[in-house]
């Protein structure tokens, strides 16, 4: 590993809630600017370092079919390849543009520009999100396909990225951002040591 930060936090911000999932490639505006309010408002509380993971919702869900993305050893064709890339990286913009708004300072890193898969277990470039939080950034991240040495390549969830990070990062806590109350059981990895992952409102994540 390279020159550490101190330990972060990943708060995972769910597909459902920022984006419209009844729609194609659809951002909740209205939910992402009350989620970069309300961050904009803790920044100056963070006892941690924050890294942001997005879902993928009406983006993530929609383009792997729209463009025959689904399965890295059949039927996909190569002019199609950079379009989840694309699509997600639309969605990352949007997302980030924002957050700027709020004076939150986010910076998008694209999935297929930080991990690729080598027999079956995914390898995390982790020194762009280093250097990035030294320089006062908000890493944020979503699903994305990343290449692969055995399949081509896969469609690389949001939901996979925590672990990705836990590989190479010293986490804290893993936090899931939902507009309703509750609890996740800590995640079953010993392998990883998977700090636990919780569901907590917005306020309760960064002020904790």
């Amino acid at each position: 590993m390279i020159d550490r930060v101190e330990r972060c936090d990943v708060v995972k911000l769910g597909g459902s809630v920022i984006t419209d999932k009844g729609s194609k490639y659809c951002l909740n505006t209205e939910s992402v600017e009350h989620v970069a309010a309300t961050l904009a408002g803790c920044l100056n509380q963070l006892q941690h370092s924050l890294i942001l993971v997005a879902g993928g919702g009406s983006f993530g869900n929609r383009a792997p079919r729209d463009y025959g993305l689904q399965c890295g050893k059949e039927g996909w064709h190569s002019v199609d390849l950079a379009m989840m890339t694309i699509v997600m990286f639309d969605m990352l913009t949007q997302v980030s543009a924002i957050f700027r708004q709020y004076k939150v300072p986010v910076y998008p890193f694209q999935s297929s520009a930080l991990i690729h898969i080598v027999n079956g277990q995914p390898q995390l470039n982790d020194a762009p999100l280093v250097q990035a939080i030294k320089l006062g950034c908000i890493p944020l991240i979503c699903g994305d396909l990343v290449f692969d040495d055995q399949q081509n390549f896969q469609i690389f969830s949001s939901d996979n990225i925590p672990y990705a990070l836990a590989e190479r990062l010293p986490l804290r806590s893993v936090l899931y951002y939902s507009d309703a109350n509750g609890g996740y059981s800590p995640v079953a990895d010993t392998q990883l040591q998977m700090p636990q992952m919780r569901k907590w409102h917005i306020s309760l994540v960064v002020a904790g």
